[in-house]
């Protein structure tokens, strides 16, 4: 009998346990899901106590330090969560443990799990860029000089200031730190009191004199920062919390306000319409030109946990709509803190560009057709394996601010003062060159004239083949689409479209002339193309990936698709079906609609470059056609899923 009441009540404290490290996890998970990450680590310590190795529970763990920016505790958690590298994470879980080991700067054991990363995410837009920047820290140390950073002293304290931008001669910065008040409210995302906007004279030595709040009549009860200045003073944007009444325990989420500079008093206070619910919007930042809004949200139908948008400020005071910048800046991670100086360069805050780790502060120069270049990362003067974020350049000198967790400060948060030296190099150039001949004879064809278009179809440049049949057009900035033509007496010409081409690479393109027209040099001739053929495999096509629930066309498929455009235009028969497959992961209907979409898009961007549309028909079969056993039910690989995720361009006449 004492047996048997002795085992009961072993089972009774063993049931008691597990309830209970059940009830912190549900507790964890609600406060994660609130995004008060503070009140969640508690609950999963907690949690962890009685189930030690629960890899659920590591990992929440491990994202709720993350995103506190607590990474050496992150480090910890994902370190045992992922010890077993048979089994498939998120792709995400993959790219913080790679962030969390750069914070600990061990860089080549951060590079081996995102070569794990990439055989199970080759379509994440994070692999793609740190595949092909595999010299990622040799590039970050070359920007070495080009800005220097200081701590400043005399704002900063031991709470966090962050997001400083000038306005009349003061430095307007966003701080945590305790006042004078009877009643102070705590933000359970990071566990220190709501952040106001404080005021400091600031001179160009860097000197900075007493800090005070800047204005009574934008203070409310919660969060206030990253403010946005209109050039003649009258206009500010800045980030607020829902200044409704909320109820204990809901979310308190960010939106962006607009206020008016009346009577030397900021008054007007409206919250912008595209402000969206449940959604986090933040740090706003004006164009040059001011016709355009910059800001940060983690809207659904975004590329990541966080991406950059603009909207357009129409003549009359509204707003057009939002526009997400795209692939080239935002990625699967979180891309923040946008800021554009007056040469026209957005700044911006990354984790997900190959980086030291943490958030990066990033350039990248902002074209006349409002495209973007190739961002850059502003080196390990500016960054740090910690986070740095909310860079800002004076308008009118080259000095500015940022803000850095990283050791050696003040406070959680610390403000630096920032000056340009070099600068980064966000320009550059590359050489476009190739031969033409005879495509019957295989003899040059010397004195021929090329000609190179841009994306407009604008004339660039006109050269002459020389005495080898060469031709080269030498110092052409990179990442605009070129066109080149050639036009010889007694053969008809052609234009054909160029892929945007990378930094520090050369596009060589050859072309053999016969009677029938110009054709450039391929890895197929007549007698190899049949109807039925897959141009994706007689091209050797590299890979058409689009970003996940998306149908955009990606830069990366650009250049792929290139080579089926040009080859369409040198047979002017050829009739081609677009496919589209995904792979079984979801709602079958679901997929299929995204397939169709993506073929679609496909189609549309061939049509665009001059096919006809008669000569292109485009189909979705969603998950229907796996090239594997990847049937929806089974388990399988990241690898083996993205093999499904695919394009096909069959040829249905040649």
């Amino acid at each position: 009998m004492k047996i048997e009441k002795r085992i009961v009540l072993l089972l009774s404290v063993l049931c008691s346990l597990v309830s209970f490290g059940q009830g912190s996890k549900n507790k964890a998970d609600r406060e994660f899901s609130n995004l008060a990450y503070s009140d969640a680590i508690a609950y999963y310590e907690d949690a962890l106590r009685h189930d030690g190795k629960n890899v659920e529970l590591l990992l929440s763990l491990g994202d709720a330090y993350y995103f506190n920016g607590l990474y050496s505790q992150a480090l910890k958690s994902y370190q045992e969560a992922m010890r077993d590298e048979s089994r498939v994470f998120s792709a995400d879980a993959y790219f913080k443990y790679v962030q969390t080991l750069k914070s600990a700067k061990n860089y080549a054991e951060a590079d081996r799990i995102m070569d794990l990363m990439s055989t199970k995410f080759a379509g994440d837009n994070r692999v793609v860029m740190y595949k092909a920047n595999k010299g990622y820290l040799k590039n970050i140390e070359s920007n070495l000089g080009a800005f220097s950073a200081t701590l400043m002293d005399k704002v900063n304290t031991p709470y966090s200031e962050y997001g400083a931008a000038m306005y009349k001669g003061h430095i307007i910065f966003a701080s945590s730190q305790e006042r004078n008040s009877f009643y102070q409210r705590i933000h359970s995302w990071t566990n220190d009191p709501f952040t106001k906007l404080y005021a400091a004279p600031v001179y160009i030595d860097g000197y900075v004199g007493e800090s005070k709040l800047f204005s009574k009549k934008l203070d409310s009860r919660f969060n206030e920062s990253t403010p946005t200045f209109s050039a003649d003073g009258q206009t500010m944007y800045f980030s607020s919390n829902d200044r409704s009444a909320l109820k204990k325990g809901e979310t308190v989420l960010g939106s962006l306000y607009r206020a008016k500079l009346v009577d030397n008093k900021w008054t007007n206070i409206e919250k912008l319409p595209f402000n969206q619910p449940n959604t986090n919007t933040a740090h706003p930042a004006l164009s040059t030109d001011e016709k355009w809004l910059y800001f940060v949200s983690d809207k659904a139908g975004g590329l990541g946990q966080s991406d950059i948008y603009r909207v357009e400020i129409l003549s009359n005071g509204g707003f057009g709509s939002p526009e997400n910048l795209g692939a080239k800046i935002n990625t699967e991670g979180r891309e923040s803190f946008p800021f554009i100086s007056t040469d026209n360069v957005l700044y911006f805050a990354s984790d997900g560009h190959p980086g030291l780790g943490g958030f990066d502060i990033y350039a990248v120069k902002i074209n006349d057709d409002n495209s973007f270049g190739d961002a850059v990362n502003l080196g390990s003067s500016i960054n740090s394996e910690y986070d740095d974020f909310a860079f800002y350049l004076d308008p009118n000198c080259k000095y500015g601010f940022m803000t850095s967790n990283r050791p050696g400060g003040i406070g959680k948060d610390d403000l630096y003062f920032v000056r340009e030296i070099t600068g980064v190099d966000l320009e550059f150039y590359q050489s476009l060159r190739g031969k033409v001949y005879n495509i019957v004879t295989n003899e040059v064809i010397t004195d021929a004239p090329v000609s190179l278009y841009d994306h407009h179809h604008n004339l660039i440049e006109t050269v002459n083949t020389d005495k080898e049949g060469q031709y080269i057009f030498k110092d052409k900035l990179c990442y605009i689409g070129y066109t080149i033509g050639v036009d010889v007496e007694g053969y008809n010409s052609i234009d054909l479209g160029l892929p945007k081409i990378d930094k520090n690479n050369e596009a060589v393109l050859d072309f053999g002339l016969d009677g029938e027209g110009v054709k450039p040099k391929q890895k197929v001739d007549d007698g190899e193309i049949r109807r039925g053929d897959d141009l994706t495999k007689l091209l050797r096509l590299e890979p058409i990936y689009f970003d996940f629930d998306r149908a955009d066309i990606r830069y990366d498929a650009e250049v792929e698709l290139y080579k089926v455009l040009e080859v369409m235009k040198l047979y002017p028969s050829m009739r081609v079906d677009v496919r589209a497959h995904t792979d079984n992961i979801g709602e079958e209907f679901y997929n299929f609609k995204l397939s169709q979409r993506r073929a679609e898009n496909t189609m549309n961007w061939l049509i665009a470059r001059g096919i006809s549309r008669n000569r292109l028909t485009s189909r979705g079969f969603g998950g229907a056609v796996p090239v594997n056993n990847c049937v929806s039910g089974v388990p399988c690989s990241g690898e083996e899923h993205q093999a499904n995720r695919r394009s096909e361009f069959i040829v249905e006449d040649i």
